[in-house]
């Protein structure tokens, strides 16, 4: 008798949980609940990019590290530092030329261009041609293919440069080398 009074008991506290449980879903489903506040989420300033992905920043600079003032310094790449210029000259169009530093915008990341193009070339006569038409000189070659690593002159806008080979005809693809910190999935 003990036994089915306690339960008695314990079913009709299970029943009042249950039903009090249930009140405070109506509720909520009576829209008792109003949100406080409205959260607006701002969407991120995607930049124009000048190459590729790349967009020049034309008041970033290369220096060797051992002769840069560490506090001009924004980023260390091995031996070379990336430093603001004393004076920028964003008003005109910045040229893409080797040695200018590039942000990807993707990333985040500062890269250096090194001023060497990867071209895949049409035969291997036209290296000469190259050569002597776009004042480029052979870095690199592989033997046996028409793939090679040419570098431009110091002062060479690159973009000119690539439009200028691309439509000369000599080669099938070319790729402007561009040093920056790749991440890699593992």
């Amino acid at each position: 008798m003990k036994k089915s009074i306690v339960f008695t008991c314990l079913a009709a506290a299970l029943s009042m949980s249950c039903a009090a449980q249930t009140i405070e879903r109506s509720k909520i489903n009576n829209s008792e609940i109003k949100p406080k506040s409205t959260i607006k989420v701002e969407k991120p300033e995607v930049s124009k990019a000048d190459y590729g992905v790349y967009r020049i920043m034309p008041d970033l600079t290369v220096s060797p590290v051992q002769v840069t003032d560490p506090e001009q310094i924004v980023a260390v790449s091995g031996s070379e530092a990336l430093v603001r210029k004393a004076t920028s000259n964003t008003e005109n169009t910045p040229l893409l030329t080797p040695n200018t530093v590039v942000k990807n915008t993707l990333s985040g990341e500062l890269g250096v261009v090194s001023g060497n193009l990867l071209m895949v070339v049409q035969s291997l006569s036209a290296l000469s041609e190259l050569q002597s038409n776009f004042n480029l000189s052979v870095v690199s070659q592989t033997n046996g293919s028409n793939l090679v690593l040419m570098k431009a002159a110091e002062n060479t806008d690159l973009l000119q440069l690539i439009e200028q080979v691309k439509a000369s005809g000599l080669v099938k693809s070319v790729k402007l080398d561009i040093a920056e910190k790749r991440y890699i999935n593992r």
